[in-house]
């Protein structure tokens, strides 16, 4: 048997859990849980592993629930199994885009008529897979206008990598909205043109959408 050693951070708080190696089974990596229940990883927990084993194995894997085990596995791998449907953002469920002109009223009622060029790209996370979340936003972000604007809504709390920073920090030009619901409350945070957004990433590589508010701060658009 051979095992991958994962390192979990204590702000994860895993403390009913003990998760400390993830098992190698051929082309698949296992990240057991006690099967008597009790543990919930979150969105969170599952991107910060699948970033260790990304950056062990130099290549980006793509994860399945089975229950009582989170079953990693290999994006090319997963690509044979079950292919996915090209990325098509006006179609594909769970994903919406819609442009909108200066003075033309936004989809998200809350952010009143656009003052720019805007993007808004909705996502209802639970109906999209982790490479569908990041694909979509790193190609909705290289076609907004220049000096648009980008309103990126989901319906949870979500997370950005470093390969989707990068994308943001190759698009400058462009002042992101960044919409969410957490707990029930649904949030506002704005990144500026011109922000320094490698500087959100935490020393994992990630910029959850928490860590954002808690960085930039945020607007309560309703309750």
């Amino acid at each position: 048997e051979q095992w991958l050693e994962v390192q979990i951070k204590n702000n994860f708080n895993l403390k009913d859990a003990t998760v400390e190696t993830i098992k190698k089974d051929g082309n698949r990596f296992y990240l057991q849980v006690p099967t008597t229940g009790g543990v919930r990883l979150t969105t969170e927990q599952i991107k910060a592993v699948v970033g260790v084993i990304t950056e062990a194995t130099n290549e980006e894997v793509v994860v399945v629930d089975n229950g009582d085990t989170i079953d990693f596995v290999p994006a090319s791998v997963a690509a044979e199994e079950n292919p996915a449907p090209a990325y098509v953002p006006d179609n594909t469920e769970g994903i919406n885009v819609v442009n909108t002109n200066i003075g033309e009223a936004l989809p998200t009622t809350e952010l009143g008529n656009a003052g720019a060029p805007t993007k808004t790209l909705k996502m209802d996370i639970s109906m999209v897979t982790a490479a569908q979340y990041k694909e979509a936003v790193r190609d909705t972000v290289k076609t907004v206008a220049a000096g648009g604007n980008l309103v990126l809504e989901t319906n949870e709390v979500a997370c950005f990598d470093r390969a989707m920073i990068e994308t943001f920090a190759e698009r400058n030009d462009v002042s992101y909205s960044i919409v969410f619901k957490d707990a029930g409350v649904k949030k506002l945070v704005i990144i500026p043109a011109g922000y320094d957004v490698r500087s959100l990433l935490d020393e994992n590589g990630y910029c959850g959408f928490l860590r954002l508010a808690g960085i930039l701060g945020y607007t309560v658009l309703e309750n």
